[in-house]
């Protein structure tokens, strides 16, 4: 999201309601997407590859460090109308628990749990500092886009190890100003995410930039809005303005940097400590 837009929950409670249409902008962006991704109805920057990496990181750590153990629980912080964690929570045979600060969002996560394999699938409007859940009480964590906009990082990330088990995983994506960047390697906003998460007592496995295809794909995507704004304008009227802003920043196209220009994106994997 980009940093002149201010998060709310009422923004985000317009978003899940405009997605839950079937209008023009749905159906271009379920065209740049594919169907993989546009099937999960997720609101962050997920791409294609995205989701098998993402399976194939959460198996590797949940299998290497819990062998043998129960069916366990995936916390989906973040989680939106719930497609991403379902997904993944179905591929790894976990429970699930999603939540987000979105009522629009759990109503509809809620709506789509139909069938007998959603019956330990489980979506709660609630803070990320507050999660009301047992201590140690999942087994890994996944955050899409969601978890740097809190404001104080400390506090979610103080929860996120109270209620996760031990060497269990936590997965979440982050973005970071080029501008602030003095060399490849030194990221302050990289350092300063470090920093929390080893005062939390998570250990760093791997923080890999996945920027250069993260930008290649949502260029593609928002240049496709842009081109068909009028008519995105036209039917969707307030809400598709605020749409096409979006685009705006993310193509450098309202006389600020271009947002996919100016910013990193990177993935974590921790685990935590004891």
């Amino acid at each position: 999201m980009p940093p002149y837009i201010t998060v709310t929950p009422p923004l985000y409670d317009a978003i899940y309601a405009r997605k839950r249409q079937d209008n023009y902008l749905n159906r271009l962006d379920r065209e740049a997407v594919g169907d993989e991704i546009a099937t999960l109805a997720c609101t962050g920057f997920l791409s294609k590859g995205d989701l098998s990496r993402y399976k194939a990181s959460l198996a590797r750590y949940l299998l290497s460090r819990r062998p043998g153990v129960a069916r366990g629980t995936l916390l989906d912080l973040g989680c939106g109308v719930g497609g991403l964690g379902r997904e993944l929570a179905r591929v790894l045979c976990l429970k699930l628990i999603g939540i987000d600060f979105s009522s629009v969002a759990i109503t509809q996560a809620r709506a789509a749990i139909t069938t007998t394999n959603d019956a330990e699938v489980r979506f709660e409007i609630a803070d990320f500092s507050a999660t009301g859940l047992e201590n140690e009480s999942v087994s890994a964590v996944i955050s899409l886009d969601a978890l740097y906009l809190a404001t104080n990082p400390l506090d979610p990330l103080r929860e996120i190890h109270r209620v996760l088990i031990t060497d269990g995983p936590l997965l979440f994506t982050l973005y970071a100003d080029l501008a602030l960047r003095k060399t490849r390697r030194a990221d302050p906003t990289v350092l300063h995410w470090e920093k929390m998460l080893r005062r939390s007592r998570f250990e760093i496995i791997e923080c890999k930039d996945v920027s250069t295809h993260w930008r290649h794909f949502m260029r593609v995507k928002h240049q496709r809005r842009w081109l068909e704004r009028e008519r995105i304008r036209d039917e969707l009227g307030e809400i598709g303005e605020a749409e096409l802003s979006v685009s705006a920043a993310m193509l450098g196209l309202n006389g600020k940097p271009s947002f996919l220009e100016s910013t990193s994106r990177f993935e974590f994997i921790c685990t935590r400590r004891g």
